[in-house]
């Protein structure tokens, strides 16, 4: 027998260990055809409704959906963990095995931290007592609402903290030891007052299973915060705790998966249908203090269907993509939370919601499609197919070249659009505002004149006065340069975020090489008393441009309404095109000897060309 390791001690123990005789141990068990049936120990039962199958050495509870083998019973029914649980029947048996299987780490925590949890654990105990005292009267809303049981208090910690009945019972104790209490986060320190007063409490487990701290959910539906939770402490830091992770590990050892959502009352009602392999988050995205509960484990995602819970679902699956864990998110389009879901709509629909979760990285470029409004093979908007690349390998670049691979040959197939464009093109802005291999083309006589060109210069002479206000004909793909000025004139908020970019250093806006209108444009929008709808007319002078912009600022402003963080991404984007734009034709335009000729004549109108930017040449020259 080979037992130096856990998975060759199991298997040794359901080799010599029958289901039937061990929990025949535990509980009554009664014959029924091939099986054996029996109250269920896990859930308030009238009805014997757990079958014991011999021949498959399982066990099953029809009505709590509670399952598995013969530890899995064992260490449900002692409320031990899977490891002890493993141990309790090796030595049972007799079995010999390396004693470092089950060496305990040393514990983590200081003298005193434990003390606390100690406490923590006594007032958890007092918690969930007063609030079975009160589930019929005070409580009696909440606890119908919620379709709460005296066995889902008991296992998932819920309780009440009543202020009277508190100071009442721990009074002498808080006197006594206050800074402990305090510490816990259990009073306030100034008045000594409990801190959760008239609140549902969650006690809060650490992976070893030690109350930690509390969560506490006001029952007044207008009290804000809804939630407070115990304070940051050494014991208690938010983002390296997931709730309910120590009642789920076992399960998610065994089945190597673990499905996240948002709330307490997500897991319980995914725990109602059968799911024991469910945490929540401590409201906070996943951080790298989670990655020892979420390593060699699939991950699924089952966040709230609003707004809110589909960014959640965005950042933490960009943070587990790019820690190579593997991910899938369920597509929830209810905008309810899975608690919701379930009441709404039965156990069958939420678990075919669970059994068509999407691989992240096809669900993010799911996501992106809609949000641009693409559909494949069709006459999509260039600009909108633009975004949406941009957009989707912000996330898909923390995975390895074979993954982008795969996408950008998607994106190939069905838009007809190369994303290493867009890729490049993000690169090259991010880094700089220009490209430096440029400078290499100027001539030495340009550099040498440091004067700069009046504000108000434009190639005059070059083109017809305004030529832009009557012109109907057909007009070219918008220019970046325009689609950023029109987007400003729909959204004048932004004129003051473009206007402070473009006067800073890293974001020079190359506009008087431009033979049009782009640099007047430019002096109009700066201008305090702007007229925008003049400035309009000059961009937009006929319908077919009208209609253009109008179609790339529908685009710029779609979901933003709610979101300004969604704006000011739309924003930077544009200005960084079009300020990419910009310096191409500025280095086009000066590497001609025609222009160095020119530069060379003129310099007080030549030497520089960036709107607002007075120092761009001597700064280059002194490097």
């Amino acid at each position: 027998m080979n037992t130096d390791n856990l998975q060759s001690l199991k298997d040794e123990i359901l080799s010599q260990l029958d289901i039937v005789d061990e929990i025949s141990k535990h509980v009554t068990l009664v014959k029924k055809g091939q099986s054996y049936v029996c109250l269920c120990p896990f859930h308030d039962d009238s009805n014997p409704s757990l079958t014991i199958n011999r021949n498959k050495q399982i066990f099953k509870c029809f009505v709590c959906q509670v399952g598995g083998d013969v530890i899995k019973f064992v260490s449900k029914f002692k409320k031990i963990s899977w490891y002890d649980s493993l141990k309790y029947l090796a030595n049972e048996l007799n079995l010999d095995y390396d004693n470092t299987l089950f060496m305990t780490e040393p514990s983590r925590y200081s003298a005193f931290d434990l003390e606390v949890t100690e406490l923590n654990e006594e007032v958890n105990s007092f918690f969930k007592i007063n609030f079975k005292k009160l589930k019929n009267t005070t409580l009696n809303n909440f606890f119908l609402s919620r379709d709460l049981n005296t066995d889902l208090l008991n296992n998932f910690d819920i309780g009440y903290c009543e202020a009277r009945v508190f100071t009442e019972f721990f009074g002498s104790k808080i006197h006594e030891k206050p800074l402990i209490f305090a510490k816990a986060g259990l009073i306030h320190v100034d008045t000594l007052a409990p801190t959760f007063d008239n609140r549902v409490t969650f006690a809060i487990r650490d992976d070893q299973g030690k109350v930690v701290g509390f969560s506490a959910r006001s029952l007044d539906k207008d009290a804000k915060p809804k939630y407070i939770n115990s304070s940051e402490s050494t014991l208690f830091q938010k983002n390296a705790l997931l709730y309910n992770y120590w009642r789920a590990k076992d399960a998610t050892h065994e089945q190597k998966r673990l499905i996240i959502v948002e709330g307490f009352f997500d897991v319980i009602a995914l725990y109602k249908i059968g799911k024991d392999n469910v945490v929540a988050l401590m409201g906070t995205s996943l951080t790298n203090n989670h990655l020892k509960f979420l390593h060699n484990k699939d991950i699924i995602l089952f966040l709230d269907g609003d707004q809110a819970g589909q960014s959640a679902s965005l950042k933490n699956a960009k943070f587990l993509l790019s820690k190579n864990i593997n991910v899938h998110i369920v597509k929830n389009q209810t905008r309810l939370d899975p608690d919701e879901i379930i009441k709404k709509y039965g156990i069958e629909y939420i678990q075919t919601m669970l059994d068509k979760a999407q691989l992240a990285t096809d669900f993010i470029y799911d996501y992106f499609k809609h949000q641009y409004n693409l559909q494949p093979d069709s006459s999509n908007n260039l600009d909108s197919i633009s975004n949406f690349v941009d957009s989707f390998f912000e996330y898909i670049n923390v995975c390895n070249q074979n993954i982008r691979n795969y996408y950008i040959d998607r994106i190939k197939n069905e838009f007809s659009f190369d994303p290493a464009i867009n890729i490049n093109l993000s690169k090259n802005t991010q880094k700089h505002s220009y490209n430096a291999d440029y400078t290499n083309e100027f001539t030495q006589s340009f550099y040498t004149n440091q004067a700069f060109v009046e504000d108000n210069y434009i190639y005059q002479h070059e083109l017809p006065q305004k030529p832009y206000l009557a012109s109907e004909q057909k007009t070219e793909s918008l220019s970046w340069i325009d689609r950023l000025f029109y987007a400003i004139l729909e959204h004048p908020s932004l004129r003051e975020l473009f206007i402070q970019r473009a006067n800073s250093n890293e974001g020079k806006l190359y506009l008087k090489v431009f033979k049009d209108y782009k640099s007047e444009v430019y002096d109009l929008i700066t201008q305090p008393d702007c007229d925008l709808e003049y400035v309009k007319k000059i961009l937009a002078p006929n319908d077919q441009k009208r209609q253009e912009f109008d179609s790339y600022t529908q685009d710029f402003y779609r979901n933003t309404e709610q979101n300004y963080n969604n704006l000011l991404e739309n924003f930077n984007f544009a200005y960084r095109n079009a300020q990419n734009e910009s310096f191409r034709r500025y280095a086009m335009e000066t590497a001609t000897p025609e222009f160095s000729d020119r530069a060379n004549k003129l310099p007080a109108v030549f030497s520089d060309h960036a709107i607002n930017s007075k120092n761009s040449f001597n700064s280059k020259n002194k490097k």
